[in-house]
């Protein structure tokens, strides 16, 4: 059973490196109890990412499949240090939400903590967002201070992204544990939501065990479970205020 009540951070096939269908990603999440998914492949700028179009059509996917709760957006690639993202706007005001970061196998290459950093501020500021996905990773050095503020101006979430967050522990990346644990702190006390992001590329990465997770809190000093997913009434009204903002 998932520990989650909701994950917007699935990918489905149509990403180009993900491996379920999105019925598929819904029968696994009805077998496991999840009330709400999020379907949010990449954007096109992406290697392999599905088309303008694909977005496009979104509003045709069912909003109920096999019992779960289904809502559609993107993860849309961070283009520049100005902010640009790879989803035009008129696609993006039809998702249902939207979210952005900084990825290798895109336009935008490592340019260092400060362009990084204003990268992902300035795709915050635009407005056009709800999510960044993983804000600190060992790609890509931030600021985490100045992510965090600008996120809390802004009322955009931070994710904690589980591929993240276990590949530094497993891969001893002490730098990217600290750096997350460090924006996990300030956001806590700035009072910046926290999203909890599986960013699944197959349906069983989903999955995280109590064990696992109580692990993971001891190494970050972050409560998870009281991230924004268990509040799905509140998540879905937060993205609503968003888009009609």
């Amino acid at each position: 059973m998932a520990l989650f009540k909701c994950d917007l951070h699935i990918h489905s096939i149509a990403s180009g490196h993900a491996f379920n269908t999105i019925d598929e990603c819904a029968r696994y999440s009805h077998d496991n109890h999840y009330a709400l998914i999020g379907i949010s492949d990449h954007g096109p700028n992406m290697e392999g990412a599905p088309h303008m179009g694909y977005f496009e059509m979104m509003y045709r996917l069912p909003r109920h499949n096999q019992g779960v709760s289904m809502i559609y957006g993107c993860e849309a690639n961070i283009l520049s240090e100005y902010g640009d993202v790879d989803i035009s706007d008129d696609i993006l005001q039809k998702l249902d939400y939207t979210m952005a970061g900084l990825h290798k196998r895109t336009q935008y290459v490592d340019r260092g903590e400060m362009n990084n950093t204003a990268a992902i501020v300035n795709t915050i500021k635009s407005g056009k967002i709800d999510i960044i996905t993983h804000p600190v990773s060992w790609i890509f050095r931030v600021n985490v201070s100045k992510i965090v503020e600008a996120a809390q101006y802004n009322k955009v979430l931070l994710e904690a992204n589980k591929t993240i967050l276990v590949e530094a522990i497993e891969n001893d990346r002490q730098e990217t544990v600290q750096q997350y644990k460090e924006l996990l702190k300030l956001s806590r006390e700035a009072g910046v939501e926290i999203i909890w992001g599986s960013d699944a590329h197959h349906v069983t990465e989903m999955e995280i065990s109590s064990s696992q997770l109580q692990s993971l809190s001891e190494a970050y000093d972050f409560d998870f479970e009281s991230t924004i997913n268990q509040r799905v009434d509140e998540l879905l009204q937060f993205i609503q205020r968003r888009k009609y903002r």
